[in-house]
């Protein structure tokens, strides 16, 4: 492992086994439900396989990684819990779907594939997510972008906290820490950042307020929690969808920073800032989910432009690699 990498990852777990985090459960509705049995188990630090954690379902959107996914692969068999499963929902037009086919003879754990052809590709990266939610076998699943800008290698601690704190939803929060530094993005595109993370909680307070980073792209969730017939992404922020979506979710948060995007270039564009715009003014006019709800869809006051029946599925071709 590389030594500011390591640093980095060392950083994160202080956070969370120091004043900061010591593991409480932060419950959206201000509630605070307490500690589940706590696991024993050491850690020395994130990347270290811990002994009798469940499996865990990792979902990878895709659009346009191939040379990301083979060390992707190669650091997520290092640290998944034995009985897990990677799931890549993609979107490519380039040879991604080609390279996670070349790897899955020699995966240590079973890769699952959905390719999404562009008539499929029903709410972007969010409704990447959804889909490989709607498949998951495990009872956590993780999300994770494919740039590897999330480490894989903080999978363990998030699902450690998670299971130790009775959390339903574990973040990895960039701004849970008090540097400026988030790691991995320019000056301008995290002022941005920092803008519409602020913008966000204030719209949402009630909802959010022990949130700090409701729109990070890594986070980790207990399956049977989400109801995906409430869903209705759009774009890049599924965290965000599923927290507004579900106010009664309890949550915990551990500090990380950026990585350097492996290899490709980034979607965010200007673009994707509108559709977010979008995105968050539906919300802002939605009523919460409500499982008697579930039959009749999502209830929305912006219209019926924004309804979908329920069950819908935001799956392509699905194919299952490895064994």
């Amino acid at each position: 492992m590389h030594s500011d990498r390591k640093a980095r990852l060392h950083r994160s777990l202080g956070t969370i086994s120091g004043q900061e985090g010591k593991g409480r459960v932060r419950s959206l509705d201000g509630r605070n439900p307490g500690f589940a049995a706590e696991l024993e188990m050491g850690l020395d630090y994130p990347g270290v396989f811990l002994p009798g954690l469940l499996p865990v379902s990792v979902i990878v959107p895709t659009l346009n990684e191939a040379d990301n996914i083979e060390p992707l692969i190669e650091r997520l068999a290092r640290v998944l819990p034995a009985g897990s499963e990677i799931i890549f929902v993609d979107d490519s037009d380039d040879e991604t779907p080609a390279v996670i086919r070349s790897i899955q003879q020699r995966a240590r754990h079973p890769i699952r594939l959905i390719h999404r052809l562009p008539h499929q590709r029903l709410g972007g990266l969010g409704g990447a997510v959804v889909a490989g939610l709607q498949v998951a076998r495990s009872p956590w699943a993780c999300i994770l972008d494919a740039d590897l800008q999330h480490p894989p290698e903080l999978i363990s601690c998030l699902l450690e906290q998670a299971i130790r704190t009775g959390a339903d939803i574990a973040i990895a929060s960039r701004y849970r820490s008090s540097s400026e530094d988030v790691g991995g993005l320019t000056r301008l595109r995290t002022a941005v950042s920092r803008a519409l993370v602020t913008a966000t909680r204030l719209l949402f307070w009630r909802r959010l307020r022990e949130v700090t980073d409701p729109l990070s792209g890594f986070f980790l969730v207990r399956t049977a929690a989400v109801h995906c017939q409430a869903l209705r992404p759009r774009g890049f922020k599924i965290l965000l969808e599923i927290l507004v979506r579900h106010p009664h979710l309890r949550t915990i948060e551990i500090s990380f920073q950026l990585e350097p995007r492996h290899a490709g270039r980034s979607k965010a564009s200007l673009r994707e800032g509108m559709r977010y715009l979008v995105h968050l003014a539906a919300l802002r006019l939605s009523r919460p989910y409500h499982r008697g709800a579930a039959a009749r869809g999502w209830e929305s006051e912006a219209g019926p432009g924004l309804r979908a029946p329920s069950g819908r599925r935001w799956s392509g071709e699905h194919e299952e690699l490895g064994d």
